[in-house]
């Protein structure tokens, strides 16, 4: 499942992902991420992985070209979640990415939440 939320006037939305991920609900997710992009420009984006499950394979070329398309749009980048790999993973895109990128522990969300709203473009 994957679930999408913003914070109200803000340029910040949340993307929670817990369990299996149709293309059905990626679709919906990107669409309401661009409608947020033309509304305000570059946003802010909370990645939230709880638990990654099955998902519709066709999402991985539609993610890549929303990603090329859109990773301008971004300016910053929270992942939150428990797995050593997504740091290790959010380390490594970093440097190569427009936006700033940064990991932080599901204990951190709130922090991550400030990162956000607080650190400066």
């Amino acid at each position: 499942m994957i679930e999408y939320r913003e914070e109200p006037n803000s340029n910040i939305a949340e993307i929670i992902i817990n369990g299996p991920v149709s293309k059905h609900d990626y679709d919906i997710v990107c669409d309401r991420l661009v409608a947020l992009i033309e509304q305000k420009g570059r946003i802010r984006l909370l990645e939230d992985i709880r638990e990654i499950g099955k998902f519709d394979l066709s999402i991985i070329p539609a993610d890549i070209r929303f990603s090329f398309h859109h990773l301008k749009d971004m300016s910053h980048c929270a992942v939150v979640g428990e797995r050593a790999w997504l740091e290790w993973l959010t380390k490594v895109l970093d440097p190569l990415l427009r936006c700033k990128v940064r990991y932080f522990e599901r204990d951190d969300i709130e922090a991550a939440r400030i990162w956000l709203r607080d650190d400066p473009d």
